[in-house]
């Protein structure tokens, strides 16, 4: 143990004797770039060294030309190159940017700070002149670039673009240089940095001001605007020339920088409130930064490099290379010993080896803290549809990890051949800059959420392809909508498809249905549908409704009216598109055609089918059933399935008693007991009431929708409107009056002189059980009638 133990501190000697040559060799390096340096040297009254600027940088930004919605100021070049020109006179180096958009103003303050803020004894100046918003009473700040949107058109987009206070302070933080002040020539909420009351005299230069600050000043408050001409950039260079002195000490620090121009701007009336103070951090709140300004003579005190460290240096460099020479003899002797000590550096390897292991375990662990998504198995099911339309269902397994209860987005992207994003055309499934996508949000309830089956529909339609086969691309993003702007959390590989455009298509919208209606003397339900349908002009297209049991079970037709050609139980309406509108009067359809990107779509915005419940075939009692619909091309020689929409689930009782009227009509001016009137016709069907009480009654009404009302007591309804009926005593389970009559006498119309517009309609009732339930009724028949 103690031969290894030994062993081990000679190779450390070795190591350290090697790192020592590379210590020499850089400080000596260093000595000669130091005595190269300007320095920035302050004192305080009794003279007395308490501060070293070895670096003085700045970053000045000036948006005047803004191409998205916010007015142009003109005048910040010529102001921004004032500022320049005197800060360089003092010694700075300046790097300046006009006109940034997003990116590049976030990659300006980035660099600078790379490039500078990372030395201790730097000061950096920060400058911001062009347009500032704030946002949710003032409580947040952000810089305008050249190209952010106006926030009341698009806040979504204005905050994808706008560069916030909050990222401000994050990198104001992160410098590690002691002093910093950033100026900003617009108008926000001071509160990131809630002001305090300001000292009514600054003090004097002392020890407190070496130490670090981050310092902010801004031209105006929230609400306010800058003006086209700044006052606040002219103030700050006069500021700089000695007018900001209040202390007479030959420096103007931030504070009396941050006074003075709070005084000055007020003073012009432009209606901007100078915001001023230090950052919120105990850390970084003490000191203050320092300029030097002229002297009542007009010079600027002489910027000379520090001698004493120079001196120290030196020194420093005289020791380190005795030592180098002690350390070459020793080195040499050490030398001699290598080949003893293979085993020990072997064993030091493993300990190198196994230490790089717990640095990636610690990285790996601060890695899962962070918010992280992934995404596999992504593939694609064709020809599926949702919603009333054909498309495509996208399935992949999605992990996102530590965005529990925050809100997160799946997105798919579409690309063509050449690889570009496909364009979307009307504004339905796209991106803010219009590109072909189709997403979902979804919020996590976990740490660590996994959708083992995360399915997108996208219809074929909004790929917007032209006739024809195409192969495409796609790939997966999860986003974090948490932070603004929102992170792309990870992006999957594309994945190639196939698909053919047949140019032919059909859309189900809206659809919806009316239970318990009558039509043609039926009782059923009446489904409303908003259908459009492309690329047929001039060719028939077919809408058909199947009906199933709750759990799929197809109901089967047994009498040949309302059935498939597989025997199942639909109903169906033909529609031909021939004109570029038309209406179906028996079907009370209303057709518009349109012309949307060189296709012909034609639209029915209420197409109504309707199904008699008779024809359902139940048996008596309560049933849980459910329908869809399906749109058929019927121009080829074998029908082609357009589109289906969702199932429509529904519950319906069954009583066993129903009734039909059909080929209802009135026979004119005919005589019966004696008096002239008119003579109803009907075919009338009556199930389940054998032997039992029904009733077959006509009502009367004006054509405008006004009943006829009795005046005698004769012919009339409980409530007085003129109708006619008859009790009817059904001899057999379905009874069928093939030509049943009810007369009306004309003069129980009790219808005044002249011509009358009038119309009836026949009901039959259902009296088995003591209260009267209506079975059918009608459609509607007209009439003139003459007095």
């Amino acid at each position: 143990m103690a031969q290894d133990a030994s062993q081990t501190m000679r190779i450390m000697r070795l190591t350290i004797l090697g790192l020592a040559f590379a210590v020499v060799t850089v400080l000596m390096a260093g000595e000669a770039e130091t005595r190269g340096l300007k320095r920035v040297v302050v004192k305080d009254r009794d003279g007395q060294e308490v501060g070293l600027y070895k670096g003085s940088y700045a970053l000045l930004i000036g948006v005047s030309d803004y191409v998205a919605g916010w007015p142009d100021l003109l005048s910040i070049p010529e102001e921004l190159q004032t500022v320049q020109d005197e800060l360089e006179e003092r010694g700075f180096v300046v790097r300046k940017i006009l006109n940034p958009s997003a990116a590049a103003l976030r990659q300006a303050f980035a660099t600078f700070i790379s490039d500078y803020g990372y030395e201790p004894d730097n000061r950096l100046l920060f400058y911001f002149a062009g347009h500032g918003y704030s946002r949710d009473g003032g409580t947040k700040g952000y810089l305008v670039p050249a190209d952010a949107p106006v926030p009341g058109q698009s806040d979504r987009a204005f905050l994808r673009k706008a560069l916030s206070m909050v990222q401000i302070i994050t990198w104001a933080k992160e410098l590690e240089s002691k002093h910093a002040i950033f100026l900003f020539d617009s108008c926000f909420s001071g509160t990131i940095f809630k002001s305090r009351a300001l000292p009514a005299y600054p003090p004097h230069i002392s020890s407190i001001t070496s130490r670090p600050v981050r310092q902010f000043i801004t031209a105006g408050d929230a609400g306010e605007t800058v003006p086209a001409k700044s006052v606040f950039t002219p103030t700050f260079v006069r500021a700089l020339r000695g007018e900001a002195d209040m202390s007479g000490d030959g420096y103007v620090t931030g504070t009396e920088l941050g006074m003075y121009l709070r005084d000055r701007v007020i003073g012009y009336g432009t209606g901007q409130t100078p915001q001023f103070d230090k950052i919120r951090d105990p850390d970084l709140d003490e000191g203050d930064f320092v300029f030097v300004v002229r002297h009542a003579s007009g010079s600027v005190p002489e910027r000379r490099a520090d001698e004493t460290v120079e001196e120290s240096n030196a020194k420093l460099a005289r020791k380190l290379e005795r030592e180098r020479q002690k350390l070459e003899l020793e080195r040499a002797k050490l030398l001699a010993e290598a080949d003893k000590l293979k085993d020990e550096r072997s064993r030091l390897e493993e300990g190198r080896v196994l230490k790089a292991q717990a640095l990636k375990i610690e990285d790996e662990l601060a890695a899962r803290a962070l918010p992280s998504s992934t995404i596999s198995g992504l593939r694609i099911e064709h020809d599926c549809f949702r919603d009333g339309r054909r498309g495509m269902l996208i399935h992949s397994k999605v992990t996102i990890n530590n965005l529990k209860d925050q809100n997160a987005f799946v997105a798919t992207y579409f690309y063509g051949q050449d690889g570009a994003n496909l364009k979307d055309f009307n504004q339905s499934y796209q991106t803010v800059d219009g590109a072909v996508m189709v997403g979902a949000s979804v919020v996590p309830m976990y740490e660590g959420s996994t959708w083992e089956d995360f399915v997108l529909f996208m219809p074929y339609s909004e790929l917007h392809m032209a006739s024809g086969s195409h192969d495409l691309d796609l790939n997966q993003a999860v986003w974090n909508l948490s932070v603004s702007p929102e992170v792309s959390l990870q992006k999957s590989d594309r994945l190639r498809f196939s698909y053919t455009e047949e140019g032919t298509r059909a859309w189900i919208k809206n659809l919806s249905v009316d239970y318990d209606v009558y039509e043609a003397g039926r009782k059923g339900m009446r489904v409303h549908a908003h259908l459009t349908v492309t690329g047929l002009k001039g060719f028939q297209s077919q809408v058909g409704l199947y009906f199933h049991d709750a759990d799929g079970t197809t109901l089967k037709d047994t009498d040949d009216r309302y059935v498939s050609k597989a025997g199942q139980v639909s109903t169906q309406v033909t529609l031909t598109s021939n004109y570029e509108e038309t209406e179906w009067n028996d079907l009370q359809i209303f057709m518009q055609v349109t012309l949307t990107s060189n296709y012909e779509e034609t639209e029915w915005n209420d197409l109504q089918i309707f199904m008699p419940y008779q024809q359902l075939h139940r048996p008596v009692g309560q049933h849980s059933l459910k329908f869809n619909a399906y749109v058929w091309d019927q121009s080829g020689k074998k029908a082609a399935t357009l589109t289906r929409s969702d199932w429509q689930t529904f519950d319906y009782r069954e009583t066993g008693h129903w009734a039909t009227l059909d080929d209802v009509r009135a026979e004119h001016n005919v005589y019966q007991d004696q008096k002239i009137g008119m003579r109803l016709h009907a075919r009338v069907n009556i199930a389940g009431l054998k032997s039992q009480s029904a009733e077959v009654v006509a009502y009367f009404y004006f054509k405008d929708g006004r009943a006829l009302k009795d005046v005698d007591g004769v012919f009339n309804t409980g409530d007085g409107d003129v109708a006619l009926g008859e009790r009817v005593t059904p001899g057999y389970p379905v009874t069928e009056w093939k030509d049943y009559q009810l007369f009306m006498p004309y003069d129980q119309l009790h219808l005044a002189k002249g011509k009358s517009n009038c119309k009836f309609y026949l009901t039959v009732w259902d009296h088995s059980s003591g209260s009267a339930s209506k079975l059918v009724e009608s459609d509607w028949v007209s009439f003139d009638f003459s007095k």
